[in-house]
């Protein structure tokens, strides 16, 4: 069985850089968690590399189908961006899993794994 292991902790805190290069080295053998989100996709980016990007009609229709492990919402100056993790992304009985989240994220993924939860994490960041 799989694992995932998540770097938690505040927006440009490096987090994606540090988990692009373990997942770059090879090292301990982790695909990267690619998030979905449906904020416009930038210059430069390509759809299934930094992120999966869909419609707020495809999001509302994995959340219908139960597919989201867990979903953040961004009130933006742009309108309401979502960022979720789909199940379908992870397949533990394949590979092991790294990526970023927040703590609340991480309740998500810990009841999602069938785990407790995490009031038992404390940061010193």
């Amino acid at each position: 069985m799989g694992k995932v292991v998540l770097f938690l902790g505040p927006s440009a805190s490096g987090k994606d850089t540090i988990i692009r290069r373990i997942v770059k080295e090879n090292k301990y053998a982790f695909k990267e968690i690619i998030m979905h989100t449906t904020r416009p996709m930038r210059a430069g980016e390509i759809n299934g590399r930094e992120y999966f990007f869909d419609t707020t009609a495809e999001k509302d229709e994995l959340i219908r189908q139960n597919k989201i492990i867990e979903i953040r919402e961004y009130d933006t100056r742009f309108g309401i961006w979502y960022y979720y993790t789909v199940e379908d992304e992870i397949d533990l009985q394949k590979s092991n899993y790294i990526g970023s989240n927040t703590l609340i994220g991480l309740d998500k993924y810990l009841a999602w794994g069938g785990g407790t939860n995490s009031s038992n994490i404390h940061s010193n960041g």
